[in-house]
């Protein structure tokens, strides 16, 4: 091997997989624990509209207590958080997502990918064309939005 010359990336790796999601803009890598901040679901939302290339567009995004408001398109979302101490409620706030995209009319869907440490992994795609292509490549999916933080827990 020359020297300075870069090895090419294996395009099966997990690790390029989440890099080409990253460079679309369509990777949400959300922590799922609050640790020393208190809970901020809003900016959960906000997290997924970062990344939802201009699909999911939530406005006057409000919380009060458990209960999580927002609208897309003029219709209004709502959504009920389970208190879990420091740790986050996924799988509510990745529903009323998902169910605001396709309301409106959008064929993609945040998907989950097998998570890391404390953080979960969702990629914005259309999910039937999407499973087919993680069958092949070996990609991870993880049905779960909840599944990293009982992973995180387990034991405690």
């Amino acid at each position: 091997a020359l020297a300075g010359r870069r090895e090419s990336p294996d395009p099966t790796s997990r690790r390029f997989m989440a890099e080409a999601f990253q460079s679309t803009g369509g990777l949400v890598r959300d922590s799922i624990r609050g640790m020393y901040e208190p809970l901020d679901y809003p900016g959960r939302l906000r997290n997924f509209s970062v990344h939802s290339r201009g699909l999911f567009k939530p406005e006057r995004i409000s919380r009060e207590q458990d209960v999580v408001t927002f609208e897309q398109g003029g219709r209004g979302y709502r959504f009920t958080v389970r208190e879990r101490g420091d740790w986050y409620d996924l799988p509510p706030l990745l529903e009323a997502v998902n169910r605001a995209l396709e309301e409106s009319d959008v064929p993609e869907r945040f998907v989950g990918l097998d998570g890391a440490g404390l953080f979960a992994f969702f990629v914005l795609v259309i999910p039937d064309r999407f499973r087919e292509f993680a069958q092949e490549f070996q990609l991870p999916l993880e049905p779960d939005a909840d599944a990293q933080r009982k992973r995180a827990t387990k034991g405690e």
